[in-house]
């Protein structure tokens, strides 16, 4: 079996285009990204290229997201869909969404 395929991360003037949240647009998707309680950003320390998380203010995320029950569905369902598009493993799935709803700091 193929594995999947993702579209590149779309590049602009070689600067990563970004969507309304400051999150890369296109590769490969994932709940944290497509249902975001933060901004993921990529920085380069000294040879290497690494991720920055900057969690989102409580508004915005208020905003965004109804309620935590709201938030989980969406992060639940982000999940499901990586599963059908054989990005992740059920199994993992499973630990991600008992994760978050132990984690998510939504109220």
């Amino acid at each position: 079996m193929a594995p999947p395929h993702a579209a590149a991360i779309e590049i602009a003037n070689g600067a990563i285009v970004t969507d309304e949240f400051g999150n890369a647009k296109g590769g490969v998707r994932s709940p944290y990204v497509d249902v975001p309680t933060a901004r993921y950003v990529a920085a380069r320390y000294v040879r290497n290229l690494i991720g920055v998380e900057m969690p989102f203010a409580p508004e915005p995320l208020q905003q965004l997201y109804e309620t935590r029950a709201d938030y989980l569905a969406r992060f639940n369902q982000s999940i499901d869909e990586a599963i059908n598009g054989g990005w992740i493993l059920s199994m993992d799935g499973d630990r991600l969404k008992k994760e978050e709803s132990e984690l998510a700091l939504l109220e």
